[in-house]
């Protein structure tokens, strides 16, 4: 709807009414999407398995930022449990971007473990788990692990496509033009 010609933004009743010629959704009102004020406070996270070994790893968790799309790709080997990947968010998405908000993610029997479960339970965050009826879009958020894209199509750097500016520029290239 909001991507086809004629989409647009016609307002809430507007949309509301177009919706309801195109689909039976008696209780479309009541389920409207969050709106996501801050990037990183609510997040997507699954696996990329079967993949051939490299560096003695053959898995990847894919951790995806669900307002900018901005993704964490984390090399692992199989077998993983998951106090070894709540060691891994800790290490690589915790100490960058804090605590989410919320997580959605797959039925995976890790994100469904007691231990998991309990642990975002005692800090706060919301874990939902993706219905079969919302399984596509997980497959949606899929795409962005598809080739590992780069940012190259933003025409910005990763940094600048997450916080919306240039980082600050360390004055080293004289430094590094000199002769040692």
């Amino acid at each position: 709807m909001h991507d086809s010609a004629l989409g647009g933004h016609s307002g809430i009743n507007g949309t509301l009414h177009r919706l309801k010629m195109l689909f039976y959704w008696p209780i479309v009102k009541e389920e409207p999407l969050p709106i996501l004020e801050q990037a990183w406070s609510c997040i997507s996270m699954d696996f990329i398995e079967g993949l051939p070994q490299s560096y003695g790893k053959d898995s990847i968790l894919v951790v995806i930022d669900r307002l900018r799309k901005y993704s964490h790709f984390i090399p692992l080997k199989h077998l993983y449990t998951a106090v070894s990947i709540a060691k891994v968010f800790f290490d690589n998405i915790y100490k960058l971007h804090g605590l989410p908000v919320s997580i959605v993610s797959d039925r995976d029997r890790i994100f469904t473990s007691n231990f998991w479960k309990e642990l975002f339970s005692f800090t706060g965050v919301s874990l939902y788990m993706s219905s079969a009826y919302h399984h596509k879009r997980m497959v949606k958020q899929r795409g962005s692990t598809n080739a590992l894209k780069t940012t190259s199509g933003l025409k910005a750097t990763p940094f600048q496509a997450l916080y919306s500016y240039l980082p600050n520029q360390l004055a080293i290239g004289p430094y590094l033009q000199c002769h040692h």
